[in-house]
């Protein structure tokens, strides 16, 4: 049975399929919510990706709870699905798909990257002739380019690009072994098979995967970045750290990734330091709830608690609806000799929304209240015939 947090991104997605809002060439899940927040005039997505899916998928500490997720999720399936003759994002057939690193996302995203750097070999590049469409990739048609040559690495590398956007990822995983097979020198093909691997929850297999890819072309970012979330995610903090540091040594500008370092620093025990890199996190994006909440837990651990309670409240003005967070803020407000201010915090949590009264009659307590009143008259009516009738046959006797 899949994660909860994969089964929620896979909903959302068809959520977001149906209202024409899925963007093609959208390699990660931040990509995918910011366009299709832009489509459907929201930020429903971005807070799902967030403060849900990819830190529960990456290792990262969730701003939502499940149930939180779950309301998000409920929300986006609420909204009108486009009609039939509607303009969608989504191209009709898989298209090979060419990321350079300067469309990195530059905050908030924990998911694997995939995308192929300048100065890398592109074996999915438009010169590339690919004639199976998602679908045939899946249903195991074998595209025009292997017929003519079944041993072509990049052929094969396309297809498993094919079957692992159509969601068949054990499909995927044996195309792009083939492809490695044939031609084991070109790192994005690892790259690739390693975020096949840690989408299919396999980071060992994963880290195998990013390393080669690294050794094989150091120069590229995005592996680099790759490989320290799976490091991160099977706690080898200290090669995660080496990683995250080469990645935001090019991308600079990349609140997630010295949000990611700044985690590992801490895990490692080295609070100052991951302090430092955080607050570089949000020097780069001040709208990171997930990094506010870190320093607050990092200044927590510091008993710094003053500290920690600004963080967490910073943490919560951008995000208000998380739970963990919240809590942690009255604690830190507690610790500070603050008790009043700790209950306050904890009375202003959000609550879900009553529904609306209903009309008489209708299907809520309001109309049950006047169904009771109407039944109990009905019998009070029917108990004082009867008692009439009692009465007259005593009296005629």
């Amino acid at each position: 049975m899949s994660a909860p947090h994969d089964e929620l991104w896979k909903r959302a997605l068809t959520a977001i399929e149906a209202r024409g809002a899925l963007a093609p060439g959208s390699l990660t899940a931040r990509e995918i919510a910011a366009a299709a927040d832009r489509h459907l005039g929201s930020d429903l997505v971005r807070r799902l990706v967030e403060g849900y899916y990819q830190p529960r998928r990456y290792g990262g500490a969730p701003i939502l709870t499940d149930d939180e997720a779950e309301a998000l999720v409920s929300t986006l399936e609420a909204l009108p699905a486009a009609s039939t003759g509607a303009p969608s994002m989504r191209p009709a057939a898989a298209a090979g798909r060419v990321t350079t690193e300067s469309a990195a996302p530059a905050d908030g995203s924990f998911e694997g990257r995939e995308a192929q750097p300048v100065g890398l070999e592109d074996p999915t590049s438009a010169a590339v002739t690919h004639h199976a469409s998602r679908n045939d990739a899946v249903a195991g048609d074998i595209p025009l380019a292997l017929k003519q040559e079944p041993d072509s690495a990049d052929a094969w590398r396309k297809l498993g690009e094919a079957q692992r956007e159509a969601g068949a990822l054990e499909a995927a995983v044996e195309s792009l072994e083939m492809s490695r097979a044939l031609d084991p020198t070109i790192a994005g093909t690892h790259n690739v098979i390693g975020v096949c691997y840690v989408q299919l929850g396999k980071p060992e297999k994963a880290l195998d995967a990013y390393r080669e890819a690294t050794r094989l072309n150091p120069e590229p970012a995005i592996p680099w970045y790759n490989l320290g979330s799976c490091c991160e995610d099977l706690n080898l903090y200290t090669e995660a750290e080496a990683a995250l540091r080469r990645y935001t040594s090019v991308q600079r500008d990349d609140a997630d990734g010295w949000a990611a370092l700044g985690r590992c620093l801490y895990y490692l025990n080295r609070d100052a330091e991951a302090l430092g890199v955080l607050q570089t996190a949000l020097v780069w994006n001040p709208k990171h709830a997930n990094g506010w909440a870190w320093v607050g837990w990092v200044k927590s651990r510091l008993q710094d608690w003053p500290g920690a309670a600004e963080a967490f409240r910073k943490a919560l003005d951008i995000n208000p609806a998380s739970v963990r967070v919240r809590d942690d803020l009255a604690a830190a407000l507690t610790k500070a000799g603050r008790p009043q201010e700790a209950k306050k915090a904890l009375a202003a949590a959000p609550r879900k929304s009553k529904p609306a009264k209903p009309e008489r009659g209708g299907s809520g307590r309001g109309g049950w209240v006047w169904r009771a009143l109407i039944l109990t008259a009905a019998v009070i009516a029917v108990a004082a015939v009867g008692f009439a009738a009692i009465h007259l046959a005593d009296s005629i006797s």
